[in-house]
């Protein structure tokens, strides 16, 4: 079973998560036009927020989930966030798992995230028994779709009315990267 353990870059630490992170996190999730290009909703509270970290942190200790900040080296800073899951928790060994990512606006465009989820893919690989991660992005994201397809990810097709935003469905692209394929 893959841990969810600490893991450093050239320039980020990317930790469990931690209810130090709860405002941060919020400000993230609450910023207009990170909502827009990530699909997401604007959470209703810190305090939901919070509990959720609680949760986050529960499944990461109980090694069910990975929810990991991604914070800079030189001062600790909280810019992001990444997340790894088994795609069938019920069936074991977890053989294929599902990433998610998000960071802060002013840190797009930037190679954090992609050195991040380097990071991130290249430790968790390293479990015999992952064959598999794949990867959900807004139809309308294409940062996120580039990022992918720079770590080697595979387009393998849309997801009809996958995501449901403020009572509007979406569909959505979905990626993969199978255990042996190029990892720039």
């Amino acid at each position: 079973m893959t841990h969810c353990t600490t893991i450093v870059t050239d320039r980020l630490i990317i930790r469990p998560i931690e209810l130090k992170d709860t405002d941060a996190f919020f400000l993230m999730m609450s910023d207009p036009e990170f909502a827009r290009i990530a699909g997401t909703e604007v959470p209703q509270s810190r305090e939901l927020l919070h509990s959720s970290i609680q949760i986050f942190m529960d499944l990461n200790v109980a090694g069910f989930y990975q929810k990991r900040a991604i914070c800079l080296k030189d001062n600790d800073e909280f810019i992001g966030e990444c997340e790894l899951y088994p795609l069938k928790p019920q069936i074991r060994p977890w053989d294929e798992w599902v990433i998610g990512f998000s960071l802060f606006p002013k840190y797009w465009r930037k190679g954090l995230m992609f050195e991040a989820l380097k990071g991130v893919i290249f430790h968790h690989f390293q479990d015999p028994n992952i064959l598999r991660i794949k990867a959900d992005v807004h139809i309308n994201n294409d940062a996120s779709s580039n990022i992918l397809k720079k770590l080697g990810f595979k387009f393998e097709g849309i997801q009809r009315s996958k995501l449901k935003i403020y009572d509007s469905i979406y569909d959505m692209e979905q990626y993969s990267l199978v255990k042996g394929d190029h990892l720039s």
